[in-house]
């Protein structure tokens, strides 16, 4: 255009001349500048035309513009799918869908990591809308655009509708999303006890059912109260638990202790002996599963076991020291062995059914308790 044609005969114009029309033209739509193949945006065509090194790559083409009718669509369509209402010129309405949509992208991408993780909602309807407004946000030429834009109508609509649930929820309702996370993963340490209790077992099925629908927006508000219910039983029920199970060690460690003061046992056994029972109970006294709970009262009484055999063999390991002349001899504490006897051990059959039955019953038992009285050990019936 300038060398062989405005620069020369019948025109003559300036090279710089030309350069200045056509920014003029590009500046009032009436005309594009592709480069490489690709349109140059309005924002960076001066940078092209100002270095004339690069005229010789660079084309005029006319642009096509949007017709009134259409325009005027797209404009309606806008309103409904961003509930504002853009400009009336191409330009000045291919740039406001343009910025609204990269607001729509930034977002959705600032929420799809939570929702990666598959404790948050939304994954799918983000997928889908971050694949509609990168097809639009491709189009850097307004006319493609505003054509993509209305033919993409059901999905912008559809999209619209999922963004206003995704953003309230990212911004406003997840804290209480995490709540109820949070609350149903201490719930299923207890799940089953809680699933028998009339109260607990609906609070924690909606609860569940909060979690694992597709939309569940409307329904995370009802959060709290099944979160108050489902926690009444849940607390009631390692109260009662914990209580009985402190009772229990406490118990042991008692026991414990006495045996200890009947042997006169110093500080490292006695040390050996009472702490893994008391950490038991430490254990026991944070502890919010009602199964470990019942696991650490069960190690108690291992402890209390392993205990009592520290205390037998010390006793044994024991040598007395020699009588000094003039005093008299301090015999040695006697602790005698322990002989733990478990009558449901003693049965061969899962039920007593007959006379025949209770009595061999009996006579098993009465001979392994006059056994141990014969070998001077204590029993213990457990």
């Amino acid at each position: 255009m300038i060398e062989t044609r405005y620069g020369i005969r019948p025109y003559g114009w300036p090279d710089w001349e030309v350069v200045l029309l056509v920014a003029r033209l590009v500046v009032m739509g009436e005309i594009q500048v592709v480069m490489n193949g690709a349109v140059v945006p309005t924002e960076k065509v001066y940078g092209e035309i100002s270095a004339p090194a690069k005229w010789r790559r660079i084309t005029i083409v006319q642009r096509r513009n949007v017709d009134t009718k259409l325009l005027q669509a797209t404009r309606a369509l806008g309103k409904e799918v961003f509930a504002e209402m853009g400009p009336e010129s191409e330009e000045g309405l291919f740039t406001f869908l343009t910025g609204k949509l990269q607001k729509w992208d930034t977002d959705l991408q600032s929420y799809k990591p939570l929702a990666d993780t598959g404790n948050y909602p939304g994954q799918k309807e983000m997928t889908d809308g971050l694949r509609a407004v990168a097809k639009l946000l491709a189009e850097d030429d307004s006319y493609k655009f505003i054509e993509r834009f209305n033919a993409l109508k059901s999905e912008l609509l559809e999209l619209a509708e999922a963004f206003h649930d995704l953003k309230n929820f990212y911004d406003h309702q997840k804290p209480a999303w995490e709540k109820l996370r949070k609350a149903s993963e201490r719930f299923q340490l207890n799940r089953l006890e809680l699933e028998r209790d009339p109260k607990a077992a609906p609070a924690l099925k909606c609860i569940h059912d909060i979690l694992n629908a597709p939309c569940s927006y409307n329904l995370i508000k009802d959060g709290d109260g099944l979160i108050q219910t489902a926690s009444g039983v849940n607390d009631a029920l390692v109260s009662t638990r914990r209580a009985e199970a402190i009772g229990v060690i406490d118990a042991q460690i008692a026991e414990i202790g006495k045996e200890l003061e009947a042997v006169n046992a110093d500080a490292g056994l006695k040390t050996a002996c009472l702490q893994p029972v008391e950490e038991l109970r430490k254990q026991v006294e944070r502890e919010q599963s009602l199964a470990h709970i019942a696991q650490a009262q069960a190690e108690a009484m291992y402890a209390l076991d392993t205990a009592i055999s520290r205390v037998e063999a010390a006793l044994k390991a024991e040598t007395p020291p020699p009588v000094q002349p003039g005093k008299a001899e301090v015999p040695a504490p006697a602790v005698k062995s322990r002989c733990v006897i478990k009558p449901a051990e003693i049965l061969n059959k899962t039920y007593l059914e007959t006379p025949e039955d209770v009595e061999a019953f009996i006579k098993e038992l009465r001979q392994r308790l006059e056994s141990a009285i014969a070998r001077n050990e204590r029993i213990q019936i457990r």
